[in-house]
């Protein structure tokens, strides 16, 4: 167990898991933030395929919380939702991400798919945090990721995702 004395927080991993799912053992992380709890669980459930589930809870007001996953994705790839294709735009400095909203499923031609529930959106660009590019501290464009966002559902305060890898 792991304590964040400056924000009151606790993560705590290779504890016995209880399955968010009900379908056996997985690797778990939990994290206790006083105000917010999450239980974040990543089960293999085949040789290509993982499951990952978010279990939320939270006293605060007007809370959001949602899973994400940083895919290193570039402009050129190949991505279609549910038969439709996206286009990724060129990064561009100080570019604003846009949240594209997706279907029930996020493919990366000949390479992977994710299963999504409703109300999935890839967000993109995303220029992750640099601690040695001050003033902004933001990567340059050509580092440019894309955030796959999928909102916990508000009554179970549960999401989960399911990733297959399509080609070795």
């Amino acid at each position: 167990e792991v304590h964040f004395p400056p924000i009151a927080g606790a993560l705590a991993c290779a504890r016995t898991p209880r399955a968010l799912t009900g379908r056996g053992r997985c690797d778990r992380i939990e994290l206790d933030f006083g105000c917010a709890r999450a239980w974040l669980e990543v089960r293999t459930a085949g040789p290509r395929r993982l499951d990952i589930a978010l279990r939320a809870e939270s006293n605060m007001i007007n809370h959001e919380i949602a899973l994400v996953l940083q895919l290193q994705l570039k402009a050129s790839a190949r991505l279609t939702t549910d038969r439709r294709r996206l286009k990724l735009a060129a990064v561009q400095p100080q570019q604003a991400p846009t949240a594209l909203p997706l279907g029930r499923t996020l493919v990366a031609a000949g390479a992977w798919r994710f299963r999504l529930p409703p109300g999935a959106t890839l967000n993109w660009p995303h220029l992750p945090w640099n601690p040695y590019a001050p003033p902004t501290y933001r990567a340059a464009p050509e580092m440019a990721t894309a955030l796959l966002r999928v909102p916990i559902d508000l009554r179970s305060g549960r999401c989960a995702v399911s990733l297959e890898i399509l080609s070795a």
